[in-house]
């Protein structure tokens, strides 16, 4: 059996997991079956959680943020503190960082993907618009649940200048058959492994998905956001985006 972890990156069957490197938390596991695929994932418990609720997920302070980790397939809770700094070095990031204007914004008007009929998608006619840069994957169920919610600010924002991409980390077979499921109206890039390297180098320091940005019509990233986007937060920062 072959699985996925945070810390490394499991090339042949055979190998365990390597623990978690948080002190609480669940970890999605993703074995090769013999054929050497990812089979189903898993959940398992690797901290003194006692459930754990696919159901609901929250971004606030007062409760935790949960994501999937790009490098290893990874779900983690995060406890309140750790969650409070999180959000607390996302605004001090976005409104500091030197690293968000145009010439870091390019590396995603350039990038080159395809949708999942292997078209092209063509990212560079999005300049000049407020773009939602979602990093997301199949696998993921905090990307999964935003996902509708995306959809409808899309709608609802359109006539604003403000469009969406979804950039999936995973493999077209997957994303398409999930979007017959949860069709969305904005346009999905699959980006596999290159996708997990973009969105590296536009800031995603964890690794993780959810991972969402916002590009303002001067090109400047306005906005990283780790883990799960309530509706408020994101027409909050699109508000301020789009000024």
């Amino acid at each position: 059996m072959s699985g996925w972890s945070s810390r490394n990156m499991m090339a042949r069957c055979g190998n365990a997991l390597a623990p978690n490197s948080f002190a609480h938390g669940w970890r999605l596991k993703r074995f090769c079956d013999t054929t050497g695929q990812l089979a189903p994932i898993s959940t398992e418990n690797v901290g003194k959680m006692s459930a754990f609720q696919s159901e609901s997920f929250s971004m606030t302070c007062s409760s935790t943020l949960r994501f999937c980790s790009l490098r290893g397939w990874i779900m983690v809770l995060v406890t309140l503190g750790v969650t409070c700094l999180l959000n607390a070095c996302s605004k001090f990031e976005n409104a500091q960082s030197a690293h968000n204007g145009p010439q870091v914004s390019a590396k995603f008007f350039d990038a080159q993907f395809k949708d999942v009929n292997g078209k092209n998608v063509d990212l560079s006619t999005l300049r000049g618009k407020t773009v939602v840069v979602n990093f997301w994957s199949t696998w993921c169920p905090p990307c999964v649940e935003e996902m509708p919610m995306f959809d409808d600010v899309h709608r609802q924002w359109a006539s604003k200048g403000v469009v969406f991409v979804g950039i999936a980390a995973d493999q077209a077979d997957n994303v398409k058959s999930f979007l017959k499921k949860t069709p969305v109206s904005y346009p999905i890039a699959v980006g596999g492994q290159p996708s997990f390297d973009l969105s590296r180098e536009l800031g995603n320091r964890y690794d993780a998905v959810p991972f969402t940005l916002i590009i303002n019509a001067q090109q400047v990233i306005t906005n990283r956001h780790f883990g799960i986007y309530t509706r408020k937060d994101l027409e909050l920062d699109l508000a301020k985006a789009t000024k």
